[in-house]
């Protein structure tokens, strides 16, 4: 057998046409067997040689007739033991190659289960082979360094190395990388980890890895599987393609990162990771299923259309409550959520990037969110998905947030960033979450709604409810981007809360069949003789109103500067008392429009002491008083409409004048009273 084993220079066979040879497959090889030795020492190596060499023909065969095309000598060898089972109860290690690389690659036993790989830097002209590394129940010493496995300088070699590790532990850096432009396979397995029965203090032990994965350049195409609980313990960062697979109660402990040009595609499957994702340039894309994860994101990767990030999560957490996420530099982030996942952390997106964040089927969202510097999130919550946490935007950042029977609790801003007039946030709420509600604050209370500068869009729809108090405010630089809020309330959708204005901003609501519970107040807006609040009711919710105050009191409207515009329609049921207050002359101009059409109805008192309040009934009514106080002429006009005036009276004070005109079948029950003022009574038969 010596002979055979030493006769391998003599077995080739040679063509004078080297495109044309044929290459017969090597003869067999047969081992000195080492079994006793190892059934009485299972932990040891089953052949502590530093390597041997073997033919494998079938491999041999097969890889050298479709991998190469040469005329010349063809090995395979063998390194470390002369085979190695995997899930057998022995230790062993074998590194296997398609052809003779002996004089870079070395596999030795140091006994104990224990092996030392080492790679001296092949030439760049040298021809790499194939490489197969089994590894069961042993401990792998390796620190690759400097460029890897395959080196520099490689051209269309495609060759493939696999590495499967079973109960074992690579000790030390995992470095891939190549010159080989055609792209070669790298694919590594670690099934489970390695547990040292001899030595319960091992630090290896319950490890398949402790070292980083790195791809210094981008020319590689590996695949690293984590399976039956296989923990990593290193930071892993690709220059290049790479797949990243945990699978079965798998874990990672540690970073990723990405260079320029890189994918890493990142999967887990009831497994877990605890460290940061970050990235300057490249694209990480993620998958978790059953699966959660401790630590940061940070995109800022300039990545947009097919290179943009992606990341979802079936029925899992990420925890980033240190840290946050952050997407910047022009960076697209897609993050998705379904299936009772969780995202917890503050979110911020800068720099002209895009978030889009999707939540379905209960998932949840515990955060801040903030957009500045021309960026834009899209937030989409369906079928009960939850958002806790405040939004804010700044520097004319852009929000868009739906919500689909589903709902927020949190404070929405835009604050102020010297008159930049782009900074909008849109929000529609189409029906409730199991909560009960669609937008509420935190620990209970109201959802603080402030504008300082730019636009606020509310749109509520199918019975979605709000808990809010929403103000218009400007902060001293918002003459060239005034704050706005524009709201819709359809559908029997509801607003328990107040609406304020403060100098210069605007708010526009609408509400159709559906109502408000609260006040509204004009605090001093400096738009003199302008509306710049305008509401119309139209219909009533299921309530049976359309504005009404809290805890059943009567809505309290008032106007201490510039105007108020209210229109009820359609029916629409008003409890509210009306009041033009705290100015300084009547030029000052507080002025409240009042229209009341098609059977609609308002009970309260109207109360002026400066400005102008005006009102038109259509087919409709009101109940209750009258005062004039302003120095100001007021105009009412009935068109069949009746105003009870029974209890308080209509007055007419301080040099005050009130134009009253009655037409078609209109009334007034009580009595009118001037002092030291006017009232013109005009009555016009139908």
């Amino acid at each position: 057998m010596k002979n055979i084993m030493n006769s391998d220079k003599n077995n080739k066979i040679m063509s004078s046409n080297a495109q044309n040879s044929v290459i017969a497959p090597p003869p067999l090889t047969f081992l000195k067997s080492n079994s006793l030795e190892n059934f009485e020492n299972p932990k040891k190596s089953r052949s502590t040689e530093k390597y041997n060499k073997s033919f494998i023909p079938v491999i041999s065969f097969v890889l050298s007739t479709f991998l190469f095309s040469f005329s010349g000598e063809l090995r395979a060898d063998t390194l470390g033991d002369a085979s190695c089972t995997l899930g057998d109860s022995a230790s062993c290690a074998t590194f296997s190659t398609t052809s003779d690389f002996s004089n870079y690659l070395n596999l030795v036993s140091k006994g104990s289960g224990v092996y030392d790989l080492s790679y001296s830097q092949a030439p760049a002209n040298a021809n790499f082979p194939n490489v197969t590394l089994n590894a069961n129940n042993a401990v792998i010493n390796s620190n690759l360094i400097g460029n890897g496995l395959y080196g520099t300088g490689l051209s269309n070699q495609n060759m493939q190395t696999i590495f499967n590790l079973k109960n074992s532990v690579w000790n030390g850096n995992f470095i891939v990388s190549s010159g080989n432009y055609a792209g070669f396979g790298f694919t590594t397995t670690f099934d489970g980890n390695y547990n040292d029965t001899d030595n319960t203090a091992n630090p290896l032990n319950g490890y398949a890895l402790k070292g980083n994965i790195t791809s210094p350049y981008s020319t590689s195409n590996s695949t690293f599987n984590f399976n039956n609980g296989a923990k990593m313990a290193g930071n892993i960062s690709f220059a290049s393609t790479g797949t990243f697979n945990f699978n079965s109660g798998s874990s990672l402990q540690g970073n990723i990162s990405s260079s320029s040009g890189s994918t890493i595609n990142v999967n887990f499957a009831d497994s877990s990771m605890k460290g940061n994702v970050s990235a300057y340039s490249g694209t990480i894309n993620t998958n978790f299923t059953n699966s959660s994860m401790i630590g940061s994101i940070f995109n800022s990767t300039a990545t947009s259309g097919t290179t943009a990030w992606n990341w979802n999560l079936d029925n899992s957490s990420i925890d980033a409550t240190n840290g946050g996420v952050s997407v910047r530099n022009y960076s697209t982030f897609n993050f998705s959520l379904a299936n009772k996942s969780s995202l917890t952390g503050a979110i911020s997106v800068k720099d002209l990037s895009t978030l889009n964040l999707n939540l379905a089927n209960s998932s949840s969202l515990v955060g801040n969110l903030s957009m500045e510097n021309y960026s834009t999130l899209n937030l989409n919550l369906t079928n009960n998905s939850t958002f806790k946490g405040s939004t804010s935007s700044d520097y004319q950042g852009v929000l868009k947030a739906t919500f689909a029977n589903s709902s927020m609790e949190g404070n929405i801003t835009n604050n102020s960033n010297r008159n930049r007039p782009y900074k909008v946030q849109t929000y529609t709420f189409s029906g409730n979450s199991d909560e009960g509600f669609a937008l509420k604050g935190l620990n209970g209370a109201n959802s603080k709604i402030n504008s300082y500068q730019g636009v606020i869009n509310l749109n509520f729809d199918n019975g979605a409810k709000a808990y809010a108090d929403i103000t218009a405010n400007v902060d001293g630089y918002s003459y060239g981007s005034l704050p706005t809020i524009n709201m819709s309330f359809k559908n029997n959708s509801t607003l328990n809360g107040s609406i304020s204005e403060y100098p210069h901003g605007r708010i526009k609501a609408t509400f159709i069949d559906s109502s408000m519970e609260g006040n509204i107040t004009n605090f001093r807006s400096n738009f003199d003789g302008t509306n710049s609040q305008t509401y119309t009711f139209s219909g009533n919710s299921d309530k049976g109103f359309a504005l009404k105050g809290l805890n059943g009191a009567n809505s309290k409207i008032q106007t201490a500067r510039n105007g108020i515009n209210l229109t009820f329609d359609n029916g629409a049921k008003a409890y509210a008392d009306i009041e033009t207050a705290g100015g300084d002359t009547a030029a000052t101009g507080q002025n409240v429009s009042l229209t009341l059409k098609n059977n609609s109805f308002l009970q309260g008192s109207v109360t002026g002491y400066y400005g102008y309040i005006n009102a038109n009934l259509t087919d409709s009514s009101m109940t209750g008083s009258v005062l004039n106080s302003t120095g100001a002429t007021w105009k009412w006009n009935l068109d069949n409409s009746k105003i009870d005036a029974s209890s308080g009276g209509i007055n007419v004070k301080n040099n005050s004048t009130l134009n009253l005109t009655l037409n078609n079948n209109s009334s007034i029950l009580g009595n009118i009273t001037t002092t030291t003022g006017s009232t013109n009574l005009t009555l016009n038969a139908p």
